[in-house]
């Protein structure tokens, strides 16, 4: 919502670091389809929580409903790594790699 936004903004405004906000943030993006956005407050979140296979899981979805199959894999495969029985996970990397094998497959 537009109330939390600015909460989360204001947050960041005052710590810049803030990994939590800067996920609560990235969540309110991908919710207007901003994925851009979504995909820099998530980038920034993992600097200050890099072991939270959710954060990877979400920056994997925001990649991959950028196009940008291949490094989605690789935050999906991330997230995997630290959480092995994370399903979402598991499913995104499955269509993450159906998609980087239609890209490449002879046309």
């Amino acid at each position: 919502s537009g109330a939390a936004a600015k909460c989360f903004l204001e947050a960041l405004r005052l710590k810049p670091g803030l990994a939590e906000a800067h996920a609560n943030m990235a969540a309110i993006l991908l919710g207007r389809n901003d994925r851009g956005g979504a995909i820099e407050h998530l980038r920034k979140a993992l600097q200050g929580m890099p072991n939270v296979p959710e954060i990877h899981n979400d920056l994997g979805f925001a990649l991959a409903s950028d196009g940008q199959f291949e490094e989605a894999a690789k935050e999906f495969a991330e997230a995997l790594r630290l959480r092995p029985d994370m399903p979402a996970a598991k499913r995104n990397l499955e269509h993450a790699r159906a998609r980087l094998q239609a890209e490449r497959a002879p046309k």
